[in-house]
């Protein structure tokens, strides 16, 4: 271990590069509250939008499901169809559907869009 060498510090050089004027811009803009002003009216919309669309994907996904679940139920009510089901796991099929439905809506909703 005693063998082993030592790194060699690195050296920086003396001179001075150009200035790079975007980049002073960009810090005088950050000092005086410019870009907070800018960035809360695009950070306000996009959150916006992507509460709306968070909103409507679970919505969609909850009629999708609904919808199967209705298809299955009609199914399992015809006469001469081939897929039946018993009366209890009708019910259970039916109950935790709306239930989740409304559940899931509210639940996502009062989260995305609270009351202040």
């Amino acid at each position: 271990m005693a063998d082993e060498t030592q790194p060699k510090p690195i050296s920086l050089p003396d001179e001075s590069g150009k200035v790079d004027d975007l980049a002073v811009k960009e810090g005088e803009a950050f000092s005086k509250g410019k870009f907070v002003e800018f960035a809360f009216k695009w950070e306000w919309g996009a959150k916006l939008l992507f509460k709306f669309v968070l909103f409507g994907f679970v919505l969609g996904i909850n009629i999708w499901w609904t919808r199967n679940v209705l298809k299955m139920i009609w199914r399992s009510g015809t006469v001469r169809g081939d897929f039946h089901l018993d009366d209890a796991v009708l019910i259970a099929l039916a109950t935790t559907s709306i239930v989740a439905f409304l559940g899931l809506v509210t639940v996502v909703a009062k989260h995305l869009f609270p009351s202040k």
